[in-house]
């Protein structure tokens, strides 16, 4: 991904080829918006994870880390896990 910017970019800077410009300006949305993305993926996974660590994968998964960790909501399962009890979680 990185190379796709710099080719044009040191050509840009080292001809002044004014069509070598506006592809680096055409690539940099699209790089932006592929970088947004993965980040993106990456929190609904991590997401996930947590969700399927604390509530098991049948378990509720419409909480997001923000509510898992604030306090809002229901606390059994935190604390369950936290006494060391690994019983069923509902």
């Amino acid at each position: 991904m990185l190379s796709t910017l710099t080719v044009p970019l040191v050509v840009a800077l080292a001809t002044g080829w004014a069509a070598a410009w506006w592809v680096v300006v055409a690539l940099l949305p699209v790089l932006c918006s592929y970088v947004a993305i993965l980040v993106r993926a990456r929190r609904q996974m991590a997401e996930r994870e947590i969700d399927v660590a604390f509530f098991g994968p049948a378990g509720r998964v419409a909480y997001g880390l923000e509510e898992v960790f604030s306090g809002a909501g229901e606390h059994g399962p935190l604390e369950r896990m936290a006494a060391g009890g690994a019983g069923s979680f509902r």
